[in-house]
């Protein structure tokens, strides 16, 4: 066989490139006009030099690298290749068992839908076919010629990381996003008045339940139009229910709420609109004519106007990003150009041209624009209230490459246990594609029943997953304000979006990993356990970043036990619930057991997990507090461990700090490395550290040449010992040398399955006969009791919870 000296060689009507040694493009046009052109899906294919070797005889073109074999048959026009998990050949067009990708939408469904391919298969490989439109050299957009093909060979057997990996080099980093995108969103159909999103919003901050996003939907726009006009699709302030909408932004701004706007924007510019003048003068029309500016995304001159006329005023009033809501079709002006991809394409070019300071709105060009509108305000635009942060959108997904494009929208789903069920595996899946930043309408959209139950279960999903995003359609019974559950349910539910809120440092740090390394924060078990058989069949159950394996509640608690259960697998490893602290042994498959206010999440031996945390007021005074970040780790024991925390302006400039954390265990110490500073981090950061279902002692902590000496104290609330360390500047570095003494799992195993008794609706005198057993046994094994007259998942769930022996 022939080195190839290039990654690109052409055979006949074929053209080869060895992207990499999995990654094969492979293009055939019958007139050999092959194309250069990046397109819709693909951004890039400059990739580094791959060994690859290549030999054609009688027709048969033979392509081989380290890790993948193919043959073209130059005369029939047929591919095939070795199959890398079983070396069994594959022909084109041979059905394979792929793993699947993703879906447009999950409108009107109610429970599990097919998904659209990914490019992942059990048998190792995939095919991407890219027909997608074209970019000419000065960045228009065109379709493609008919008489080619241009495939992608997928190759990478079980090694998904490197395949996803592979893939975002070839189609698109995933952004980086807002921190503020990855806390509690309240997104609700409703016609609110400006006093009563007001007062809504006072109540969440008076009752300490934190929110990032604010979510306005529908009714912020015009919806009572004249007749023959199109109320669904709208661009001026509702002034009826919104008088004073640069106050109330800017209210919502004071109150760290970041604010998108809905936009249905298929009905074009209408005459009745607040901006319809200026968009006519863009465009060179004459306004008293009142005549409709189509919606057509395919002219440079509309986008133009809709940028700059249309949402750059209503920017100027304080919206920060926009949720593009487009249900039309995927029928353009240009063959094979879906506007839903036009819209999502063109809304995160411009933000990220505003974020980057290439494109900028001025205070002057927005009053120019619009300054009959603004008139009315008794508040000047300033240059400081323009959006100028990392840029971001809501918007459905339109097909590979839609990742580029962040945050998905997955669209009106139906209120049910089925739909709940469903998104686990959906949001998982989608790591498949690089589409790794899910947004659901949690809760449900519409239609179901009420349901106290499943809106927690279904919250506490939401918090475990990409976006957490409460949602509900225009029904007075429908909203997902805690307080309109019983009260035990709102109180649980207080208590998630508050824990959502506390783990913001750790999937700001999972944000970054999927920006820099290519890792999405939800993923496939299979994922990271390629080899093992169980992790393609626990359906339900993910990956929630580096240290967190999770597995959401998706039906009905058991009325005389007062629990729910998910099948859960565990890797060879030892883990411990996030919740309880209690540990397990991994390699095996159980049911797990939860009352109402937990769920199955589970932490990895040797996991550092920092969470964000108010200011201890009894620790420092007032004025140090100002300038402290507040920060608890939470440190599992039994393995050496590593994490980080990163920080930085907002900005799309890439620059950021990072501070990491190492935990050596055989060592029983912890480092905390220094941080570089920086104008947007504070002085000083204070470590709550939660040593996590472990007896610690006494604690050494080394900083600046100094030492200090403090105890731990355990804590059983948390089942964790705890320490607070002095606040220590950023600059220097931290050794933290502990004693540790033994795991609590004697005492929180007993204080689990008294739990769990106490909580069972069966006689006092059967708990007692229960649990007396169970104490004469050290809650090691089910003791020898008559089994008819104890509930069967009162037993499963005490079992699951009983001392495990020692890991081999």
């Amino acid at each position: 066989m022939e080195l190839a000296l290039q990654t690109s060689k052409i055979f006949g009507n074929w053209r080869v490139s060895v992207l990499t040694e999995q990654l094969i493009r492979l293009e055939y046009d019958a007139n050999k006009q092959f194309e250069n052109r990046l397109s819709q899906m693909v951004s890039n294919r400059e990739f580094p030099l791959s060994r690859w070797y290549y030999q054609l005889a009688d027709d048969v073109l033979t392509i081989q690298t380290a890790k993948a074999e193919i043959w073209l048959d130059l005369k029939q026009n047929t591919v095939s290749a070795k199959r890398p998990n079983d070396g069994q050949i594959w022909h084109l067009g041979d059905e394979l068992h792929n793993l699947g990708g993703t879906l447009r939408t999950l409108d009107n469904v109610d429970g599990a839908v097919p998904l659209e391919d990914g490019i992942f298969s059990r048998e190792g490989l995939a095919v991407l076919e890219d027909d997608t439109c074209l970019f000419n050299v000065d960045g228009t957009i065109c379709a493609r010629g008919t008489a080619s093909r241009d495939l992608y060979l997928f190759l990478y057997g079980r090694e998904f990381t490197r395949g996803i990996q592979d893939f975002y080099k070839l189609c698109g980093a995933v952004p980086l996003l807002p921190s503020y995108d990855l806390g509690n969103w309240w997104s609700r159909y409703w016609p609110y008045t400006q006093q009563e999103y007001i007062e809504l919003m006072t109540r969440f901050s008076n009752e300490n339940i934190p929110f990032s996003v604010a979510v306005l939907d529908m009714d912020w726009h015009l919806t009572k139009v004249p007749d023959g006009c199109d109320s669904w699709t709208g661009f001026s302030w509702n002034r009826e229910l919104i008088p004073e909408p640069r106050k109330l932004l800017a209210f919502l701004h004071k109150q760290d709420l970041h604010v998108t706007l809905n936009l249905h924007p298929a009905g074009g510019i209408q005459f009745f609109e607040e901006n319809y003048g200026a968009a006519c003068r863009e465009l060179g029309l004459n306004a008293d004519e009142k005549c409709l500016i189509p919606f057509d995304f395919t002219s440079a001159e509309f986008r133009q106007a809709y940028f700059k006329c249309i949402l750059q005023p209503l920017e100027a009033d304080g919206v920060d990003f926009w949720w593009i809501d487009w249900q039309q079709g995927t029928d353009s002006k240009i063959s094979n150009l879906d506007p839903l991809w036009l819209l999502n394409y063109y809304h995160f070019k411009v933000a990220t041209q505003v974020a980057n300071g290439e494109k900028k709105a001025t205070a002057e060009e927005a009053m120019a624009v619009s300054k009959d509108a603004l008139a009315k305000e008794t508040c000047n635009i300033k240059e400081a209230d323009l959006r100028k942060t990392r840029p971001l959108i809501l918007s459905r997904y339109a097909g590979i490459g839609s990742h580029r494009f962040p945050v998905g929208f997955s669209g009106d789903t139906i209120a049910s246990w089925a739909s709940l069920a469903f998104q686990p595996y959906f949001t998982a899946t989608a790591a498949n594609v690089g589409y790794s930043w899910w947004s659901h309408d949690i809760g449900g959209h519409m239609k179901g029943s009420k349901d106290d139950e499943l809106a927690l279960r279904w919250l506490q999903f939401g918090v475990f997953s990409p976006i957490n995003r409460l949602h509900s359609t225009c029904n007075r019974f429908a909203g997902k304000e805690p307080w309109n559950y019983r009260a035990d349910i709102a109180d649980i539910m207080r208590e998630f979006l508050r824990l959502r809120a506390e783990l913001l440092p750790y999937l700001y740090a999972m944000n970054y990993r999927s920006h820099l390394e290519g890792i999405p924060l939800v993923r496939p078990m299979y994922h990271a356990f390629p080899q093992a058989e169980d992790a393609y069949n626990c359906p339900n159950q993910y990956e929630f970043g580096t240290s967190l394996l999770v597995a959401p509640i998706i039906s009905a608690s058991d009325s005389i036990c007062e629990l729910a259960s998910s099948e859960v697998w565990l890797p060879k490893a030892v883990y411990y619930d996030f919740f309880t602290g209690v540990r397990y042994i991994g390699e095996k498959k159980l049911e797990m057991f939860r009352p109402l206010n937990e769920i199955p999440v589970l932490a990895k031996a040797g996991s550092l997990i920092p969470l964000k945390t108010e200011c201890v007021q009894s620790l420092v005074v007032d004025a140090e507090c100002a300038e402290t970040e507040y920060v608890t780790l939470r440190i599992y024991p039994e393995a050496d461990g590593y994490a980080a925390i990163y920080a930085d302006d907002g900005s799309a400039n890439g620059l950021y700090s990072k501070t990491e954390f190492k935990l050596d265990w055989a060592k029983r110490q912890l480092t905390i490395s220094k941080t570089d500073d920086a104008s947007y981090l504070p002085r000083k950061r204070m470590y709550r550290l939660c040593f996590c279902s472990a007896l610690v002692e006494a604690i050494k902590v080394s900083f600046n040449g100094q030492t200090v000496n403090l105890e731990a104290s355990y804590e059983p609330e948390l089942r964790a010992s705890v320490v607070c360390l002095p606040a220590v500047a950023l600059s220097q570095a931290i050794t933290i040398d502990f004693v540790f003494v033994k795991l609590m799992q004697a005492e929180i195993v007993q204080a689990e399955v008294l739990k769990l008794i106490m909580r069972a609706q069966i006689s006092s005198n059967l708990q007692e006969k229960i649990y007396s057993a169970l104490e004469k046994c050290g809650f090691k094994h089910w003791p020898a009791l008559p089994n008819e007259s104890i509930p069967l998942k009162l037993r499963q769930a005490i079992e699951e919870v009983l001392m495990e022996d020692e890991l081999s």
